[in-house]
């Protein structure tokens, strides 16, 4: 699941850190419309002095391509890949909102309701943002809050009142032997080479994407409040604050759910199995 924020109100003039991070409660809904907006509030204003550092550093023609790479392919998939997430989750408290719901059918295009709400949340959020920073910037920063509050009190209350030493002793008892769970014979099948290769990388997606915008705070540096020390702070405060919920939160999981329903957790929301945990259905 996140990308970076920190000290949104005693740095930042007009706009706050961009961030994303891992799910969490069945709050997630908020916490995604909260990632959505921080990937779309000023984004025009950071990527014109990063297209201007990269023609600095290196050339107008690798500016040039960088650019357009970022507004049809980087950014933009990342907003649709945050946009998904959101629906995803939403499709949780509402059934009828999930990918399975089959809106429109011709051969091999189809439509569905999950990529509609997708589709409206960024247009309506987008729109939000273009009325102005000052509204954005307050909306960001609540749901900003919300997230980070609901990812700590899952990660307290999923150790505090779902964690067994069981389950804990379970998932580690073999956990440096490479295997692949089967989800027809409900077994682990020990894996190497390619396989194991693709296993790596596609584990490494979701940390990677948590971490994405570590450097987003030097997109705006002449709007900070003393650039000097605050940029390097806000770059290792950032950076450490969403390394250490990714990983308490990984770590709960392990503590509460069996690796058998972690790998097999419908749509990959792990987070709502653990809350189920934690806190029932």
């Amino acid at each position: 699941m996140a990308k970076q924020e920190t000290q949104a109100s005693a740095v930042y003039q007009p706009a706050a850190q961009t961030e994303q991070s891992p799910p969490s409660l069945t709050l997630q809904e908020l916490i995604l419309v909260a990632q959505i907006i921080q990937l779309t509030t000023q984004r025009g204003a950071y990527r014109a002095e990063e297209l201007a550092n990269v023609g600095t550093l290196y050339n107008k023609l690798i500016a040039f391509l960088y650019g357009w790479s970022f507004f049809a392919v980087i950014q933009t998939g990342t907003i649709a890949a945050v946009g998904v997430g959101f629906s995803k989750f939403a499709a949780y408290l509402i059934p009828s909102l999930s990918d399975e719901n089959i809106l429109f059918d011709l051969g091999t295009f189809k439509l569905n309701a999950a990529q509609i709400v997708s589709i409206v949340t960024i247009v309506l959020l987008t729109y939000v943002n273009s009325r102005g920073v000052k509204n954005s910037k307050t909306l960001q920063t609540v749901l900003t809050v919300i997230k980070i509050l609901s990812l700590f009190g899952l990660i307290i209350f999923g150790f505090l009142l779902a964690a067994k030493a069981e389950v804990w002793n379970a998932n580690w008892s073999d956990a440096w032997n490479t295997r692949s769970f089967n989800a027809e014979t409900g077994s682990w099948l020990p894996i190497g080479g390619t396989a194991l290769l693709t296993g790596i990388s596609a584990a490494m997606v979701g940390s990677l994407f948590s971490s994405d915008a570590w450097n987003g705070v030097t997109f705006i540096a002449g709007e900070i409040k003393n650039p000097k020390r605050n940029v390097g702070l806000s770059l290792f405060l950032g950076t450490i604050i969403v390394t250490i919920i990714y990983v308490l939160t990984n770590l709960m999981y392990l503590a509460v759910i069996p690796l058998d329903e972690i790998a097999t957790a419908k749509s990959d929301r792990v987070a709502v199995v653990a809350s189920q945990y934690t806190f029932g259905d």
